[in-house]
C-alpha cells in the first residue's frame, strides 16, 4: 500500500483493460475521496454543492477524464493528486456560493432533516417554504426507494433498505437479514448495476440520447471516460465536462439529494 489505509495497486488497476478491476479500483477510489471530502467539510454548513458525495464525484469524473494524458508515476502520486483535487474543489464552491449557498434537507451524514429555522430569526413565510421543501424531498426519497425495491425479493429487499437506503456495514446488515457476510456482499455486488440503472431511469427522459449515453457509460457502466471515449467519439475531458454539469444539475433535479447520496452508495464499495 502506499497509504496507511489506501487500497494496492489503485493506479494499475485503473488502467487495466480488465472492466471487473477498473471497477473495483474505482469503488476503492470512490470510498477514499467522499471520506475525504467528508473530513475536510465537517462542521460546514449543509448545502447542495457541498455534499460530500456531489464533491467526490466531481473531482473523480473530472480527474479519471485526464488520466490518459497525465504522467502519473505511482498510486501515492495519483492519490496526492485526487486529495489536492477535493480540496480545490471545496475551495471553489465555498468561493462561489458564499457562506450561505442553497440550503439541503439532507445533512453530510445522510440523514433526513428539515431545515426551518436555520437562518437568524425567519419569518412564517420562510417556515411554511421550508416545511414544503422538507415534505417534496421526503417524497422524492419515497419515490426512490419504492423504485428501487420494485421487483425484488423479500431478501433483496432487506439488503437494499439497510445496505444502500441506511448505509449499513455489510457484518452489521448480514447479522439483521440473517445470511453470511460473503453471500451479502456478492449479493450486493452483483445488484448494484441494475440498481443504478433504477435510481437513474427518470433522467433519461430529461436528456437527449447522447447525454444518456455519456451518463449511463459513466455512471450505470461504470466506464472510465478514456474508455467510454472510444466507444463515443468524444474527448474523455467533455465526457468528465458533461458527467459534472449533469450530476450538479439534472441528475440532481431528478432523483434529489437522497438519490445522490445513494448513487455514491452503489459506485463505492460496502464496508465490511
Amino acid at each position: 500500500m502506499t497509504n496507511s489505509g489506501a487500497p494496492d495497486k489503485l493506479l494499475e488497476r485503473l488502467r487495466s483493460d480488465e472492466d471487473a478491476e477498473v471497477r473495483q479500483a474505482l469503488e476503492d477510489l470512490t470510498d477514499l475521496l467522499v471520506g475525504q471530502a467528508r473530513a475536510e467539510l465537517a462542521g460546514k454548513r449543509d448545502r447542495v454543492d457541498l455534499v460530500p458525495e456531489s464533491v467526490a464525484q466531481s473531482v473523480l469524473v473530472g480527474e479519471l477524464g485526464q488520466l490518459p494524458d497525465l504522467r502519473i508515476a505511482d498510486d501515492e502520486h495519483l492519490l496526492g493528486r485526487m486529495r489536492l483535487a477535493i480540496r480545490n474543489k471545496i475551495r471553489t464552491r465555498l468561493r462561489k456560493g458564499g457562506r450561505s449557498g442553497q440550503p439541503v434537507q439532507m445533512s453530510q451524514g445522510s440523514e433526513v432533516r428539515s431545515e426551518v429555522g436555520v437562518a437568524d430569526g425567519p419569518g412564517p413565510a420562510t417556515s411554511v417554504e421550508s416545511l414544503d421543501e422538507a415534505k417534496r424531498v421526503s417524497a422524492k426519497g419515497a419515490e426512490i426507494r419504492a423504485r428501487l425495491l420494485d421487483g425484488e425479493d423479500s431478501e433483496a429487499q432487506q439488503m437494499i433498505d439497510v445496505c444502500v437506503f441506511r448505509g449499513w456495514d455489510a457484518r452489521r446488515a448480514a447479522e439483521h437479514i440473517g445470511c453470511s457476510h460473503d453471500a451479502l456482499r456478492a449479493r450486493l455486488s452483483r445488484s448494484k448495476k441494475s440498481l443504478r440503472a433504477k435510481l437513474l431511469e427518470p433522467v433519461r427522459a430529461s436528456v437527449e440520447p447522447p447525454e444518456w449515453a455519456i451518463l449511463s457509460g459513466v455512471l450505470i457502466e461504470q466506464m472510465q471516460p478514456a474508455k467510454l471515449s472510444n466507444v463515443l467519439g468524444i474527448d474523455p475531458e467533455n465526457i468528465s465536462k458533461s458527467v459534472e454539469h449533469m450530476v450538479s444539475g439534472v441528475v440532481l433535479e431528478r432523483v434529489g439529494l437522497e438519490g445522490i447520496v445513494i448513487l455514491h452508495r452503489l459506485l463505492g464499495r460496502m464496508k465490511n
